[in-house]
């Protein structure tokens, strides 16, 4: 339940030139993508293009990016 994970959250993109692989980004698109800054250290390259305490704030900020 969303409501009970704790931020802070990050939105980011994949490097330049680069798509998310998984099935569940809609493979071959490049997409925001909303991920903890724990997870976010695991990821070597990436864009971020907002960091958010509120989950929902970086929900609402991913959708309205992946929107366009």
């Amino acid at each position: 339940m969303p409501s009970k994970f704790r931020g802070p959250w990050v939105v980011m993109l994949p490097p330049p030139g680069e798509v998310w692989s998984r099935k569940w980004m809609h493979n071959g698109t490049r997409r925001a993508a909303l991920t903890s800054t724990s997870i976010k250290s695991l990821i070597k390259r990436c864009i971020v293009l907002g960091k958010f305490d509120d989950h929902k704030k970086a929900l609402k900020f991913r959708d309205a990016y992946n929107a366009f």
